[in-house]
């Protein structure tokens, strides 16, 4: 992982490039030891080098994450992720449009050490792959929160058909599988959304990511667990 100051020119040009969005506009920066504030013409938004499992991947050049200002709805930070590699690929995580998780996704079939280590990449697909305002973790733990089972337990009414990342290499074809869950304020109380996710990464070819929501969890303001809807 880098330790050396941001490189503020490549950051901004990936900001403006991949994330800002049309007719928005840097109108100030910020540069500290380990951190850019920059401002623009609709939001704030802070770069800094998180905690990531991709962050310690051998062919990582430098791996950034992207928050914006804190919402004024019940709804969680804007969040992206810039990643550039050493072989100068770089990748644009969390988008509302055009977003590199499916490109990422495809150096599952890269020789090692040039290749994305299949948790790193749950990890990412789980927390910025959700779209929207709010994020998601492995239900094993991640980057996103903790386990799903020591911060819901009411979740082990699912807990038998759930399972942490499994991956397999089947004719050189990656094929990665996993569950995440996601939390959703409501006026009674949360919902914790359940997700199955599937990853196909060809030795040649489109890499596929497919993500189905298999289990919802009314959870009360008291913390007991209402219904329980088995969406798979």
């Amino acid at each position: 992982m880098p330790t050396e100051l941001l490189d503020v020119e490549r950051t901004l040009t990936a900001l403006r490039e991949r994330i800002l969005v049309p007719g928005e506009s840097v109108t100030d920066i910020h540069a500290g030891k380990r951190s850019l504030w920059v401002e623009t013409s609709v939001r704030g938004l802070l770069v800094s080098r998180p905690q990531w499992q991709l962050a310690a991947e051998p062919w990582a050049d430098d791996v950034l994450e992207v928050k914006g200002d804190e919402p004024m709805t019940h709804t969680e930070r804007e969040l992206f992720g810039l990643v550039h590699a050493k072989d100068g690929s770089s990748y644009a995580l969390g988008l509302h449009r055009d977003d590199d998780l499916a490109a990422l996704a495809s150096r599952l079939t890269l020789p090692p050490g040039q290749a994305v280590q299949p948790v790193a990449l749950a990890e990412m697909i789980a927390l910025l792959g959700t779209g929207g305002h709010f994020h998601g973790a492995l239900i094993e733990g991640s980057a996103g929160g903790d386990p799903l089972l020591e911060r819901f337990p009411q979740a082990g009414e699912i807990e038998s058909w759930l399972h942490p990342v499994r991956w397999q290499r089947v004719d050189g074809e990656v094929r990665l599988k996993f569950f995440s869950y996601s939390v959703y304020p409501t006026d009674e109380g949360r919902v914790v959304g359940v997700d199955a996710w599937a990853v196909t990464a060809p030795a040649a070819g489109e890499t596929r990511i497919r993500r189905d929501r298999v289990a919802e969890l009314a959870i009360g303001m008291d913390g007991e667990l209402g219904e329980v809807r088995l969406l798979g």
